[in-house]
């Protein structure tokens, strides 16, 4: 977080934390009801539920169908990156960060919205595979 803090040059950025799980950062989005996040919700459907911009966006969705599946059962469609990302776009801000952590490199969402702040990976976490966070900056 003190990345987005300093490419931002902003100290107190209003964050929104999409597939929360059990992070505590900003304000926390999740189908998962078990994880307690501020919002239940499709995030397919963000933009119809939340209406305030935000200066971060940090993603860290499933890694495949089958932890989809394992995380939120089969009561909810197949993620697609293309539309979720579309509705975090609708709620980034201008020159905000939108943070997708993955264990793949993701592919911008919108080379024409974004351009990449950059990339950065991250390792020896307990109970973590390696990922790579890629920060996507709205520059348009």
């Amino acid at each position: 977080m003190e990345l987005a803090i300093d490419i931002l040059a902003c100290p107190n950025p209003r964050i929104l934390n999409v597939f929360c799980g059990m992070n505590k950062f900003g304000f926390r989005v999740d189908l998962n009801e078990e994880v307690k996040p501020d919002l239940v919700c499709d995030i397919h459907h963000l933009s119809d539920h939340l209406h305030d911009k935000f200066d971060v966006i940090l993603a860290d969705p499933p890694y495949s169908n089958e932890e989809q599946k394992k995380l939120y059962g089969d009561k909810f469609p197949k993620l697609s990156y293309s539309k979720w990302s579309k509705e975090c776009t609708k709620l980034l801000d201008q020159n905000g960060l939108f943070i997708v952590y993955h264990k793949t490199l993701m592919p911008n969402p919108d080379p024409t919205i974004y351009s990449i702040a950059k990339r950065v990976f991250i390792g020896n976490r307990v109970y973590h595979v390696a990922r790579i966070a890629v920060y996507y900056q709205k520059v348009r």
